[in-house]
């Protein structure tokens, strides 16, 4: 596995496939054992904050309310051999919780202009928005090159 720094050509790779994939896979865990869901997201241009929505009495949210950190899986691959050679993946890692009532327009705004089918499960009294704070973004281009992006500071 090859680890490179960043370049701005890294960083605009991730934006484009954080605006061309409509879903990702969101890790959360409790009591030790992981968790995978599908999700609908959303990011913002910086990269730093991603949300999608859930219904509040789903396993992901109660195991996020118990341990904030997750990691979300973005791929571009079509499930065909020259993915190997063509497809990226980006692992953003951070912290998720409950968006704030400060935030919430906002993010739900950016949420809805890229799933704009999607705007009765987000008015739905039942849904929240959660938001991640990203911290660093994994991107894996020719099945085994890393480049890493911190976001931390």
């Amino acid at each position: 596995m090859t680890m490179k720094p960043p370049t701005n050509s890294v960083y605009s790779s991730i934006q484009e496939l954080l605006k061309s994939q409509r879903l990702a896979v969101l890790a959360t865990q409790a009591d030790g054992q992981p968790y995978a869901s599908l999700v609908a997201f959303a990011a913002s241009d910086n990269l730093k904050n991603m949300m999608f929505i859930t219904p509040k009495d789903t396993r992901k949210f109660a195991q996020i309310l118990s341990n904030p950190r997750v990691a979300v899986l973005i791929n571009s691959g079509m499930n065909h051999p020259k993915d190997f050679e063509r497809a990226i993946s980006a692992t953003a890692v951070g912290r998720a919780q409950e968006a704030s009532a400060s935030e919430k327009d906002d993010l739900r705004d950016l949420f809805l202009v890229k799933h704009p089918n999607l705007q009765d499960f987000a008015d739905d009294p039942k849904s929240v928005l959660v938001k991640i704070t990203v911290q660093s973004i994994y991107l894996v281009k020719n099945f085994q090159e890393v480049h890493t992006l911190d976001l931390s500071a």
